[in-house]
This record gives structure tokens, sequence and C-alpha cells, in this order.
């Protein structure tokens, strides 16, 4: 049987909560697409099941067929180990079977899988030439046991008598995906940084053994800050230890972390250690006093030290204990489908990636060495219709075999890739000049802004758009094609409200920090534009230039983003920021006026920038005057006000810079006016969506004054407000704060060296309310509950 080509897919026994799939049905159609009649797969059975996470009817429609009986079977696959009489003589097994560190409980099945003569390969045991698991759920159980752990914390403090926003947090398993899951602890971090933690809990130190990457990417969701835990003492007197999450390997050979004895004597000398959640669950092992594992159902233990007992409730002394063993499965969607080997690496990325553009493929030939060593191969055969979605492809491929370099488990010699070009053609007619693939624009963020721009992406190619972009670009020979616009957000529903209605438009799902999924969308399109916060751009921009793609912001080009100048000149790729409202418009405005002077000889004498997105004035009923989710000139541009509003201070800017200019000296003093008003209906909620906007209080200021540079520290921004009034509009009772640093435009505006007076300010309405408010929220910020980072 074995080597027969039909590989078999057990149904989960041995525990309750197992729904996890070793193929999902995606994985089992390609695996038949590319099996019957060449190399590969003859033929798939499924053991029936009523709780894994894919349905027995999604696997039949790919052509898998339903049975108990796998005798049929040359390979089986499995997640769990299964019952001992399913395990069949003289065939291959794969699974996680829990019996290479000799675990007791399970030697009967290594007796059993011995005396069958059965090849086992264990999933954790499949590493690379540097010892490296190429097969974990690692991250995935990392993720499922710090949610799980929040949620516990927030009982325990609920018994020792505090309440906490954790105690809205639900366990992993209770959310439909893990982005709902990260959402939850999002809200719940937003609920900190607004209301903070008891002090009687502060500060909350949790400390991560192990490298932690998917535990310590839920725990940056939340307020943080990451210290040396050697500083712990010169920062707070001592060395104070809430939260222990472990997950480090141990075997018996290594010396533990923490054992009982030592736990008892540091709870004896007042610790405030209140739980430990074991996320890699070593029974009796680097935590000696975690002695048992747990259920999801029933997650938590506590083990008293002063009186070394365990107990299933959350009152009393002790210290709440975490020891789940199957955390991954709380996720099983996503670890079915992107947390094992099965949808890693380079060929199957390389298939998603071929067939997410169009492409065809044929596989020729796979041969897998049989070590580490040994050399594998695989031929794979693609075509597209179009060559340039052709050579897209193989920008994409090229990347990800690139990349491969940069895994250390990896060996330099044996995993090589070469790209061969030929002409593929599949049966049938060929496809039409129109069925080419349209020109791709992401646009990631799927806030208020992001509308407007996937309207006017997707129709470019209307005849409506055709005479507007001919008389923006004047080119009556332009001829704008169809553009794919495809809006990404962590959540799927905000993204499918964004593009209802709008042609040529999809909506994904996307989180950022998982970089394999950010990669595979942008290597299909030719631009991205960025609408996430502006801490997210940078890791965005190194996406863009592997992938050699051109990016888009909205926001402010600080130091991170500076820095990548050299390796998108070297990618060849444009990275375009500070193209919103402010800045952004107010860039264009002020070159217009001032190329204007340039080109009549004259010189800048002063260059002052007023812009702010505000309010309309019947929308500005709270004591700031101000709505976080204010919708500015750029979300505006078609609406009347809005509009209205653009052109008329568009024109107030040049009439006051026409008649500022002197007869004898040829100079103007620019004066750039720009205001953004939303409606009413528009002004929202203003709760942290906008704390960008709070923190924006607090950034320092720069400007040339008469010659004078004068620095505003962000803590005295408030303070250095000045009246502004609109000739044309003396109703508006507005005050101007300086804006970051205005030296660097001008050098960018190329009138640093004529002007005496450089200024860039933001507009907000005039009031002593919003003073006693300011002053509040420096306060508060000092005491750093904003600091989201």
């Amino acid at each position: 049987m074995l080597g027969n080509g039909v590989v078999g897919i057990l149904s989960e026994s041995s525990n309750t909560w197992e729904r996890r799939a070793p193929l999902t049905p995606s994985h089992c159609a390609r695996l038949l697409h590319s099996g019957r009649g060449k190399i590969g797969v003859a033929g798939i059975i499924v053991q029936p099941s009523t709780k894994r996470i894919h349905h027995d009817a999604l696997y039949e429609d790919v052509g898998c067929k339903i049975s108990d009986d796998l005798s049929e079977c040359g390979l089986v696959v499995g997640i769990k180990q299964p019952k001992l009489d399913l395990i069949l003589p003289d065939r291959a097994y794969a699974f996680f079977s829990h019996t290479h560190k000799a675990q007791k409980e399970n030697m009967p099945l290594l007796d059993k899988i011995l005396a069958e003569r059965v090849s086992l390969y264990d999933y954790e045991l499949i590493v690379g030439d540097h010892g490296k698991r190429l097969l974990a759920f690692g991250k995935y159980a990392g993720r499922a046991g710090l949610i799980d752990f929040l949620c516990g914390l927030g009982k325990r403090y609920l018994h020792l008598g505090y309440s906490t926003p954790f105690l809205s947090l639900g366990a992993s398993y209770m959310y439909s995906s893990l982005a709902a899951a990260k959402a939850a602890v999002i809200s719940v971090g937003e609920e900190i940084a607004t209301l903070g933690l008891p002090s009687g809990i502060c500060p909350l130190v949790f400390i991560f053994t192990g490298s932690g990457n998917g535990a310590q990417e839920i725990f940056k969701l939340l307020p943080h800050t990451f210290v040396d835990p050697r500083r712990l003492p010169e920062l707070f007197g001592t060395v104070l230890l809430q939260g222990k999450v472990n997950c480090m390997y141990w075997e018996k050979r290594f010396p533990r972390l923490l054992s009982t004895k030592q736990l008892q004597d540091l709870m004896r000398k007042g610790s405030p250690l209140v739980g430990v959640s074991d996320i890699t669950c070593d029974i009796g092992g680097s935590l000696e006093f975690v002695n048992q594992t747990t259920s999801i159902e029933t997650p938590f233990f506590r083990y008293d030290p002063f009186t070394d007992s365990y107990h299933g409730d959350m009152e009393g002394n002790g210290v709440m204990c975490l020891a789940v063993d199957i955390l991954p499965t709380e996720f099983a969607k996503e670890v079915s489908l992107s947390g094992h080997l099965f949808d890693q690496f380079l060929i199957n990325e390389t298939l998603d990636i071929i067939e997410a553009a169009g492409g065809s493929f044929h596989l020729v030939k796979c041969q897998v060495g049989q070590s580490a060593n040994a050399m594998s191969y695989s031929e794979l055969e693609v075509g597209a219709d179009d060559s340039a979605v052709l050579d897209q492809i193989i920008d994409s491929l090229t990347f990800i075999a690139n990349r491969s370099g940069n895994f250390g488990f990896l060996n330099k010699e044996t995993n090589k890739i070469s790209l061969k070009f030929g002409k593929v053609r599949e049966s049938g007619a060929e496809k039409e000049d129109d069925s080419k693939k349209k020109p791709g624009v992401l646009i990631l963020g799927a806030g208020r802004v992001c509308r407007p721009a996937a309207e006017l992406l997707a129709s470019t190619g209307s005849i409506s758009s055709l005479q507007w972009f001919k008389t923006l670009l004047n080119d009556d020979a332009v001829e704008p094609n169809d553009v794919q616009v495809i809006v990404a957000s962590l959540y799927l529903k905000d993204a499918e409200e964004t593009i209802e209605g709008i042609p040529n438009a999809k909506a994904v799902q996307i989180d950022v920090m998982d970089h394999g999924s950010l990669c595979t969308h942008i290597s299909q399109v030719e631009v991205v534009i960025s609408l996430l916060p502006p801490s997210c751009h940078t890791i965005v921009a190194n996406a863009c230039i592997e992938l050699k793609k051109h990016l888009v912001t909205a926001s402010y080009v600080d130091d991170s983003m500076s820095m990548l100048e050299e390796k998108a000149k070297s990618a060849g790729i444009t990275i375009l920021g500070e193209m919103g409202l402010d800045p952004g418009i107010d860039h264009m405005m002020a070159m217009k006026m001032i190329n204007h002077a340039h080109a009549r000889r004259g010189r800048i004498r002063s260059f002052t920038s007023y812009c702010g997105g505000i309010p309309s004035p019947a929308a500005a009923n709270n004591p700031l005057a101000y709505k976080f989710r204010t919708v500015g000139m750029l979300a505006t541009m078609r609406r009347s006000l809005g509009g209205l509003w653009m052109k008329g201070m568009a024109g107030t800017g040049r009439k006051a810079a026409e008649a500022k200019e002197d007869c004898w000296g040829g100079t103007s003093a620019l004066g750039l006016l720009a205001v953004g008003f939303g409606s009413k209906g528009e002004a929202g909620r203003w709760q942290l969506k906008g704390i960008g906007a709070i923190q924006a209080g607090h950034n320092p200021a720069t400007y040339k004054s008469l010659g004078e540079t004068v620095h505003v520290n962000g803590d005295k921004l408030y303070d250095s407000a000045v009246r502004v009034r609109i000739p044309d509009l003396p109703a508006f009772a507005l005050e101007c704060l300086p804006n970051r640093n205005a030296l660097v435009y001008g050098d960018l505006y190329e009138i640093g060296h004529e002007a005496s007076t450089i200024f860039r300010g933001t507009l907000r309405y005039e009031g002593k309310t919003v003073y006693v408010i300011c002053n509040l929220n420096a306060m508060v910020y000092k005491l750093n509950y904003l600091n989201v980072n």
C-alpha cells in the first residue's frame, strides 16, 4: 500500500476540541488536480467528521471520497495521535505523535507503530539543516494562549477585588476568526488607554520566555512598553511580575526556569505573581508546579504555594495557571489553512501567486530529497494570456525564491531556483484581448477617506471619467484603462461596506502584521495606497520595496520612512507620501502659488500656510468644538460644502498673495488657507478613533518668523495658539497652532533661502473651553494614558 498515491485524512478522536484538518478542501483540490494521470495524488479518502472545521460536503465537492475505511490508503495524515485500531500495517502515517520525549502515556502507540511496520512522520521532528522546525503551530498557540490568559486575568482580578477591561474579553475559540479576536483585544486596549487599570495592580508587568512571537503579537495590541528586566528595580524599586508567559522549549536534561520550591519562596517574600500561561505545556517541566494539562472548556487551575495544593477555582491564594495543550485548535480555520507545512514555502506560495494573477500552471516534475541535505527538485510550467501578467508572475516568483535565502534553516547550496521561460498554450480557443488583466490598486484601510478614492480609481475607464482625465493631463490622446481596486481591512465587513456599489472593486481581509498575506496581495497589484495609521507605513513600505511596487500614503514622511529612500531607489519604485489634505493638498496649492510667483520673476519673502479639517459650525457642538471622525477636504471633494470651501479657500489664498505683491521688489507674501468641513451627519463619534488627532496636539513645532527660528515644545503647543480671521469670512472664530517642522518645507518648496518667514499652522475653532480641555489632555498625556505604542 505504501506509495500507491492514495491519501487518507483521519477523523480526529483524541480530543473533543480538536477541529483542525491536516488538509483543507482547497489543498485537496490542488493535489487531485495535479495528481490524476500525472505525478502526485491519485485519490483522497476523508473519514467523516461532524466537528471538523471544514464540512465533509466541501471535501466531496472537490473530488474526495468520504469513508470510514482507510484501508486503500498508502499515506494517512491527521493532526493528533489516532486510536490504536486505526494504525494499519505497512503504511505511512503523519501526525503529532508526542512520543519523541518518551511520553509514558503514548508508549502503547509507539509500540503499535513498530509492530505494524509503519513509517511515522512526526510533524514535530521535521526540521531543517539548523534544527529549526519546519512545521509548527507555535505562533497560533501563542496567540490563543495569550488571549485566553488575558481572559483569565480578568476573572482572577475580579476575585481579588478589581474590575478590569480584561473581563470583556472572551476565550479565543469564542471568536469566528483570528481577526475578530484581535479586534476584541484592541478594544480592551483602547479602554485601558482611556480609563487605565486599577492602581492596586499597577504596574502590570509581563515576562516572556522563549521567542513567543505569537503571544507578543497579541500583547502588542495593548498599550505597553518593553523594558530590559534589569531596569525594573530602577523604574519601580523592585522586580515586579504579575504575568508569566512561557514559550520556551524544555527537555529533562535542561534546568528548570522556576521550580516549585523557588515559587514558594518567592510568594512568601511577597511576589505579586498572579498567573502563568504555559504555552509550551511541558508538564512538570520548566515550570515544575504546572503538573497537569487543562482543557479548552476549563483552561485554568490555581496552585496555592503556601499549602502546596491545587484547586479548580479562581478564589483564594495562589497562582492562576493556564496549561492547555491544544491551543492552536482554538483558531482551527486559520491553522488548517496556513499554520502548517501544507500551505507554506515555495511550491504552495508559487501556486497561490499564479492562481491569483489568473495564470495557468502545469506541474511537470517533482522530486523530493530523502534527507535534509539531499536535493529537492520541481519543474513548473507557467502560462498567461498577457506578457505583462506573465512578467508580473515571474517578478513575484523571483521575490519569494530570493526571500527563501533569508531563512536560516535553508541550505543555500541545495535550495536554488532556476526560472526558464517558454510558451504554454492551454487547450481551447484563445481569449480575446479584452480579457487582459486590469491594472490593480490595493487600498489598505477602509476608513472614511477610502470610498472616494475607490470610486475615482474604479471609474478611470468610464466614458464620464475620460474627459476629466484628458483635461487633467492636458492630453486628448490619453486612454485610461479600467483599474481593479482591492480594498483591504482587518475587518472584512468594513471593506465590503466601503466598496458596495462600486464596479471593478473587491474586498479582502488583511492583517498587515501577517507578512505572507500582505506580500501575496501586494504582489498582485501595481500600486498600493496605505490609509493605515502612520505606524503601519514602514511595514507596508518594506513589503512594497521587496516586491517592487509603488506606494502612496497620506501621512507625514517620518524618519523611519525617510530611511527607506535609498532602498526604494534601488528597487526602482516611487514612495509618495503626504498625499492627504494636510499634508497633501496644501502642498499642491502652495507650489502652484510659489511657481506662479517665480514665473513672474518674484521672490517669496513670507510663506504662511493654514490648514485644518474642522467640523461644520452646526456640528461643533461639544466642548472641544472638534470631531475626531471629521470628513475633511479629501473625503468631501464631491460634496457641495467641502467642494465649495476647497475652491473658495484656494481663491482667497491667491488673491491675498497677489494683493501683497509690492511694486518695487517684485516680491510676494503668500497666504495659503485650506479648510475642509464635514457635514453634521458625518461628524461621527469621537472616542479613541481620534487618538491620533489628540496626539498631534503634542507634536513639537519649528518655524521661521522674520528670520528667527522658533521652537515650540509639544507640551507648550496649545499655549502658542493665536487668533486667525479669514477676511471673507469674519464670522469664523478660528485659532492656529504651529504644525510640526515647517523648515523642511522651505527646502522642499525651494524658498528656504529667500523667505524670512516659513510657517505652517493647524486651524481649530477658538474658545476658552477648548483650553480647559486641552490642558486636561496635556495632563493625561503626561501620565502616558494616550501612548498607544
